[in-house]
């Protein structure tokens, strides 16, 4: 018999405008790839795909703390105490986006707003 193994491939945070289904951030991690992707995607369409990064500070496996804060013009995104990458703002009016979708290889424990 073979032991359980999870493997962890990717987790994906979206910040969403359920009046249209939009993604205003998207945050993919891909283990796989050794990166995280950052895109929007407005009425199906996907934007250019955001890849470069200094760090990578995801470890399968591993808790992690992530802040997101609203800049006037962009999302500042730290992990664990550390600015990571800033994104800025492709979709608005910043008021429509109202809904937190976290998938995939992540469990959440806390969520504040």
């Amino acid at each position: 018999m073979l032991p359980d193994v999870f493997f962890f491939s990717r987790f994906t945070i979206n910040l969403m405008a359920s009046c249209c289904d939009n993604i205003a951030l998207h945050i993919d991690q891909r283990f796989h790839e050794n990166t995280v992707v950052r895109n929007t995607c407005t009425y199906h369409g996907w934007g250019t795909e955001e890849r470069a990064l200094p760090f990578l500070p995801f470890v399968p496996g591993q808790t992690f703390e992530m802040q997101i804060m609203v800049q006037p013009s962009c999302y500042t995104v730290s992990v664990n105490g550390r600015h990571f990458f800033n994104y800025n703002h492709r979709m608005e009016p910043l008021n429509q986006i109202d809904q937190l979708q976290v998938i995939h290889d992540v469990s959440l424990s806390r969520v504040q707003h």
